[in-house]
């Protein structure tokens, strides 16, 4: 069992103990944890944009453009004005609509497409990654053709995902006539996080391997605690209910999955489906303390270390150190782990 683990076991416990009900806490993203450093620095984590233009197999050009103050209220609208970033699981969603209604949705596999990435090559729903639009009543995905490029991983609630749609051709589900076959898109996005259920990836940082390894900018955690002996004690504070609670969030996050490439090819579009698939797994997620029969004192344990990872996100925000927030609650995953 490794930090990563441990942390999502936290996350979901937490859920569970403190009520929310939005999902967009700590277990969010990449997690509190996650390495900031990914993160391009270009991005506007205060506004939504997006502009891409649209050219039909026609001729017929146009564009899918909008700007405004992020919300989590946006990311989660329902009303089918949804505009921002949300996960589910490993998947990453990104959500674009414009004033007349248009409406654009990136859908990113990261844990095939590790955060950030340039390159990332389109294919049909429930692949790698994936494109769909609707315009006019009708709904079109992608296929085969396009690349993107997402310049920075949103590691936690209030983070941008920016990028680039790179000639994605996407192909109308249930053509009419009269109607255009397909479209090209090309242009830019900047999309605010706001959390989700579980944690997307984000491609580690480089090791520094020199002389200076395991310094304040370098490498490893200096807070060694064994995490349950790397699973072989199976009777210290919290370790006894790690196995079902890894194998309880580790269903959960199959089925949301499941749920969220499901959302691509219903028709209608509905763009409230992805919000539910969350909405699903926080549930399933909440579950899994009860069912394991995890007891109080171990409950409490875990909500310390929760406590203490919120507690120093801010200070280790800005923090070269990759374990920032490991090496200071250092005390707090000892006493659960």
């Amino acid at each position: 069992m490794n930090k990563k683990m441990i942390l999502a076991l936290v996350g979901g416990l937490c859920i569970a103990a403190c009520g929310s009900s939005t999902g967009a806490g700590s277990n969010g993203g990449g997690g509190s944890t996650a390495d900031t450093s990914s993160n391009s620095g270009n991005q506007d984590n205060t506004n939504n944009k997006a502009s891409i233009q649209t050219k039909s197999d026609t001729g017929q050009a146009g564009q899918v453009s909008a700007s405004a103050a992020a919300s989590a209220a946006a990311a989660q609208q329902t009303s089918g004005k949804q505009f921002g970033a949300m996960n589910a699981g490993k998947i990453l969603n990104l959500f674009i609509t414009d004033a007349s209604g248009s409406f654009i949705t990136v859908v990113i596999d990261t844990d095939k497409n590790p955060l950030p990435k340039s390159g990332i090559a389109i294919g049909e729903p429930n692949s790698g990654a994936w494109v769909t639009y609707a315009y006019q009543g009708m709904v079109y995905n992608s296929k085969d053709k396009g690349t993107l490029d997402i310049t920075a991983c949103p590691t936690q609630s209030g983070v941008a995902a920016d990028g680039v749609l790179h000639d994605v051709v996407v192909n109308a589900v249930a053509p009419m006539a009269g109607m255009a076959a397909s479209y090209t898109l090309n242009g830019t996005f900047n999309l605010v996080y706001f959390g989700g259920a579980g944690e997307i990836a984000c491609t580690p940082p480089a090791t520094n391997t020199g002389s200076d390894a395991g310094s304040s900018t370098g490498g490893g955690a200096s807070c060694n605690f064994g995490d349950c002996d790397n699973g072989t004690n199976t009777t210290r504070n919290c370790c006894p209910y790690v196995p079902c609670l890894s194998k309880c969030f580790t269903d959960c996050t199959s089925a949301v999955q499941g749920c969220v490439m499901g959302c691509a090819t219903a028709m209608p579009p509905d763009p409230s489906c992805a919000t539910k698939c969350v909405s699903d797994v926080i549930t399933c997620e909440a579950a899994c303390g009860p069912s394991c029969k995890v007891s109080d004192a171990c409950g409490a344990k875990l909500t310390a270390l929760d406590d203490c990872y919120k507690t120093s996100a801010d200070s280790c925000q800005n923090s070269q150190d990759a374990h920032c927030q490991d090496n200071a609650c250092c005390a707090q995953s000892k006493a659960a782990f």
